[in-house]
């Protein structure tokens, strides 16, 4: 008679950070995630690029964004745009030592550019107390030379390593908030919040408490430009500090923040 054996089931390491993970390319581990500022589904390398495509889903200034938009040829200092010219690169420079290419991790479209054929900046996103070896950072400062020899504008951003910085827990309910349309506020909710600040509101709980609100509106609230508030500094709960926005989607424009 056979046995019954039961396997036994591994330990959870970590909670899920809501992104999909996928096989392994290039000795990287690829996540996916959406945007439709990115037309889609966006392929990112590591949870800190990921919380900067939520940073340029949300950014009101933001017009598109694309990850790893082209390859810089460090050696002929062009900007290469196409599979075919970075396949052309590789086997003229195959005999040459030394650093070759550099590929940033984002670029960008601004609402204020006038041109949409290129990106306005190209961005590098490296984690807090990990942002490279000395062969790393001389790649990405030959890639930013060539780079803004080219007109663009280059953003070095490094994304806070704190599990309890604000823009990881406020992000994820923005992004959500910001798919919701359906879910943002009437006029008469409009209409309700901005007599609730005349009384004197200052916090989400004054402000849910006041109008019978579940706290679970307000990131529609603040996607919407109902609210202000400083989500880079406060995490969304009762304690944080609001005011009306007035329309105004200006505090929600973070990336330069972490510039460095």
């Amino acid at each position: 008679m056979m046995s019954t054996s039961y396997g036994s089931r591994g330990s959870l390491r970590g909670l899920d950070s809501g992104v999909r993970r996928v096989a392994p390319t290039f000795g990287k581990r690829l996540h996916l995630t959406y945007s439709q500022k990115a037309e889609g589904i966006v392929a990112v390398e590591s949870d800190s690029e990921r919380y900067v495509s939520h940073l340029l889903t949300v950014d009101p200034e933001v017009s598109s964004f694309a990850a790893q938009p082209f390859t810089v040829d460090l050696i002929g200092r062009r900007i290469l745009r196409t599979t075919a010219a970075v396949e052309a690169a590789r086997a003229r420079y195959k005999r040459v030592n030394g650093q070759k290419f550099y590929t940033p991790d984002f670029g960008v479209q601004w609402c204020r550019m006038g041109r949409w054929d290129h990106y306005g900046t190209a961005i590098e996103v490296k984690l807090e107390g990990y942002e490279g070896d000395n062969k790393d950072l001389q790649r990405m400062a030959l890639g930013r030379n060539v780079i803004e020899a080219n007109g663009m504008e280059f953003l070095h951003i490094v994304w806070p390593k704190s599990q309890s910085h604000p823009l990881r827990s406020n992000l994820p309910l923005l992004i959500k908030a910001k798919q919701r349309v359906d879910l943002w506020p009437d006029a008469d909710t409009v209409a309700a919040v901005e007599g609730a600040f005349a009384r004197g509101v200052t916090t989400v709980r004054e402000l849910c408490d006041a109008l019978s609100l579940s706290p679970n509106v307000i990131p529609s609230f603040l996607v919407s430009g109902l609210l202000n508030a400083n989500i880079g500094q406060e995490v969304i709960r009762g304690a944080m500090r609001i005011e009306p926005a007035y329309g105004d989607l200006g505090f929600l424009s973070l990336l330069r923040e972490l510039a460095q």
